[in-house]
């Protein structure tokens, strides 16, 4: 024996010596010495399952796998000993009534097998089975549930599977297999009991419809997105009645239905497809009973329900239903919901509260919440000295808006979608802020640059005094009866961080198009002093009015000729306004309804000759049907002479008189209303492409024939006194803080005319215009 191993190791080592080049070249591997033992892999209990009665007695027995394995001594242990105890040979010993698991161990592996112990026996009566008649076609199969009863048998399954032909259909452990077309009985036996199973196998299956029993329906609705949108429309189709186990639903375009069999193969394709990947296919299917889904596309479509079994077998029954997807009756708008913000979020509001000079942001919704008219919504202020209020980025945040309180006291804010109105009460705070102006000793410079295709004013403070303070650039003056507020809403919009207190200091205006006013706010701690400077970066601090040459006029002719212009939102809105300039018409009849225009906003302050007479037409009472003003008008009933110059003014103030004056002397007056003056227009009575106007009007044909020249604009209702004394000045010898602009007419030719006053509103011509050197009475 000792030569003998010796050989076989000489022999192993020999091989061992070969080069690697002959072991790569060798065709068989090297054999495994026979004398090396399989270590053991796991292990097997029979019988695993045990069904026995208090005082029997089980006997386990353990075998290794691979069965050729060598293993130490296997060691018993039960799960609960005063059910059952396990001797050291697998030996159990039942003690009361209960479930304990027998674990059998051995080098690092283990195995359980289980002791049901019951009090006394208790004889199987009856095999249940899940079905009893399953039609399958050739190839498919069904698995076939069992159970013994009662439910408290103590006797332990053990079922025997036969087919009357194994030629249609094959059985094992209840796994019925179809081989071929016909009939088969599948017999389930366990002593002397037995249960049958009818199975019919064809080469196609029978379909059932149910449309009698599953009721369909289709809705169509409207679909909205996020932001309440109305994108679409979609049919919701609904089936009810369902009493199957599983179902499969779904909607396709009637081009594309291939039909019912069509449909069951593809699925039993899928169904395949998870189980051989160990899935099971179960998220294919519902188990409901009633369903529901959408279909976005118009046009013929067709909804299918399959009926399914517990295996995923399709029963043959289903329902199809034909339908044309179509878009549901349109539900309009019959209310506004003003909501506000909420943390990140928007909700429905009553009121509103502000402080002076402070901004929130205001969502507008219409109502009811599945209406499906689609467009802008405007939001209006009741009187727009109080408010301000500002689209907040329309193409991304529609029906969205940004308000601003400018004085304090209660208001209204007015939501309008066609014919729908809505009005939110507002409550204005007040503000003890005192304005200190230091435009003469604060200083600041800017330089403009251009990123990702916005205008960006980039600030430098270079001189201030205030104790901490913020800079922005903007190409409107902040000035006249709303400049408080103004000061108070920018001071609001900065951020604490953009705060700053050491000059020199920088700050970045996402303005445009170049920020001309540089406006420096100081603060007392997070909140705006009122101290502030506003510098021109165009014309130092304290532009004053281009006196001009006098002299040069310019001409309307019948070819239509006007100018036109539009005021920044803090200048459009005034409580008082004056319109003043020097006129000389060579027609004062012939117009559409024997109208000439001279100059303002149609429909809310606007001077014209009606044949001979002069009328200033200002807006009366807000109509409730329109976004329009009733007219009213102050008549100068003294017939109008052609080709001579006369200077006409017109004034307003709220609440109190609109008054007409030819050359200085006040000639007609009527009460005033309480509104104010909106030179922009509401844009509502004339489809008018402006607003604000000089030589024509929204009607056809009422263009103003002559000369004019000197027209200025104010934001007060100048007095007879201050009238006559400068209108035959070119630059007015009194206080001009109140100009918002003046247009002398000293270019003499071309098509632009410049403002005098600071430059902000220059006018431009719709065609040439023609200019002329009569002499002025001045």
């Amino acid at each position: 024996m000792k030569k003998m191993i010796f050989a076989t190791l000489v022999a192993v080592m020999g091989l061992y010596s070969c080069s690697k080049t002959e072991l790569a070249n060798t065709s068989n591997p090297l054999p495994m010495p026979e004398n090396v033992a399989a270590k053991v892999q796991g292990l097997e209990i029979t019988p695993k399952t045990n069904y026995v009665v208090v005082g029997e007695e089980v006997s386990l027995t353990a075998a290794f796998k691979p069965e050729d394995a060598q293993a130490g001594t296997i060691t018993w242990k039960s799960s609960d000993e005063t059910v059952a105890t396990v001797d050291a040979g697998g030996k159990v010993t039942t003690l009361a009534k209960g479930v304990a698991s027998i674990t059998a161990s051995v080098d690092g592996v283990s195995a359980s097998a289980l002791v049901n112990v019951f009090a006394e026996r208790v004889p199987a009566t009856e095999i249940v089975l899940n079905k009893t008649e399953v039609s399958l076609l050739v190839g498919r199969a069904a698995n076939i549930k069992s159970s013994l009863l009662p439910e408290n048998t103590t006797d332990a399954r053990k079922l025997e599977w036969t087919s009357s032909d194994e030629k249609v259909a094959v059985v094992s452990y209840g796994y019925i297999q179809a081989v071929g077309m016909g009939e088969a009985t599948i017999t389930a036996r366990q002593d002397d009991l037995t249960a049958t199973v009818k199975v019919t196998v064809a080469d196609k299956i029978k379909l059932v419809d149910r449309a009698e029993a599953w009721t369909v329906t289709d809705t169509p609705k409207w679909d909205k997105d996020y932001y309440g949108t109305i994108t679409g429309s979609h049919e919701e189709v609904s089936v009810a009645g369902f009493d199957g186990e599983y179902a499969y639903f779904g909607i396709v375009e009637a081009s594309k239905f291939e039909g019912v069999e069509a449909i069951s193969n593809a699925v039993y394709e899928q169904v395949t497809e998870k189980q051989d990947a160990g899935q099971s296919p179960e998220g294919l299917f519902r188990k409901e009973e009633q369903f529901s889904a959408n279909y976005s596309e118009k046009g013929e479509a067709v909804a299918y329900l399959l009926a399914y079994d517990e295996e995923f077998e399709f029963t043959g029954e289903y329902v199809v239903y034909n339908f044309t997807a179509r878009e549901p009756d349109p539900v309009h708008a019959t209310g506004i919901e003003f909501q506000g913000q909420s943390g990140w979020d928007y909700a429905a509001i009553s009121s509103l509260q502000l402080k002076e000079g402070k901004s929130t942001r205001l969502k507008l919704k219409l109502l009811p919440d599945d209406c499906t008219d689609t467009g802008s919504i405007t939001l209006a202020p009741k009187d727009p000295s109080m408010m301000k209020v500002e689209a907040y980025y329309p193409q991304w945040y529609p029906n969205q808006f940004t308000v601003t309180a400018l004085a304090e006291g209660t208001t209204k804010l007015v939501a309008t979608f066609n014919d729908v109105v809505s009005e939110l009460d507002v409550t204005i705070t007040g503000t003890n802020i005192t304005l200190t102006d230091h435009s003469a000793t604060w200083a600041a410079t800017k330089e403009v640059t251009e990123q990702w295709g916005y205008t960006i004013v980039n600030i430098t403070v270079t001189a201030c005094d205030a104790a901490s303070f913020y800079a922005t650039a903007t190409d409107e003056k902040p000035q006249g009866t709303t400049l408080k507020s103004t000061l108070a809403a920018m001071a609001d919009a900065a951020a604490s961080y953009e705060i700053q207190s050491e000059v020199p200091a920088t700050f970045q205006s996402w303005g445009g198009p170049d920020g001309r006013y540089i406006v420096i706010l100081g603060y007392n701690g997070e909140d705006f002093s009122g101290d502030y400077a506003i510098i021109d970066t165009e014309g130092g601090t304290t532009p004053t009015p281009d006196p001009g040459t006098g002299g040069v006029s310019v001409s309307f002719d019948a070819q239509g000729q006007y100018l036109q212009n539009t005021f920044g939102d803090s200048d459009a809105v005034q409580d008082e306004v004056t319109l003043e300039g020097w006129f000389k018409p060579s027609s004062l009849t012939g117009g559409g309804d024997n109208i000439r225009v001279l100059w303002g906003t149609e429909g809310i302050f606007l001077l014209r000759y009606e044949g001979s007479q002069l009328n200033l037409v200002y807006g009366g009472a807000k109509r409730t049907d329109k976004n329009e003003y009733n007219e009213r008008k102050v008549t100068y009933t003294t017939n109008m002479a052609v080709n001579e110059w006369h200077h006409i003014a017109a004034t307003y103030k709220r609440n109190e008189k609109a008054r007409l004056y030819v050359d200085g002397v006040e000639v007609a007056s009527n009460d005033a209303e309480d509104h104010a003056i909106e030179l922009n227009g509401v844009g509502a009575k004339w489809d008018l492409p402006f607003s604000f106007i000089i030589g024509a009007a929204g009607q056809p044909k009422r263009n103003f024939l002559g000369s004019m020249a000197y027209l200025r604009v104010w934001n007060v209702a100048r007095t007879a006194t201050e009238i006559a004394a400068n209108m035959n000045v070119a630059s007015p010898d009194d206080d001009n803080s109140n100009l918002l602009a003046a247009w002398n007419f000293t270019e003499g030719s071309g098509n632009n005319i410049a403002d005098s006053a600071y430059g902000v509103y220059p006018l431009t011509a719709n065609s040439n215009l023609s200019w002329s050197s009569d002499a002025l009475p001045f």
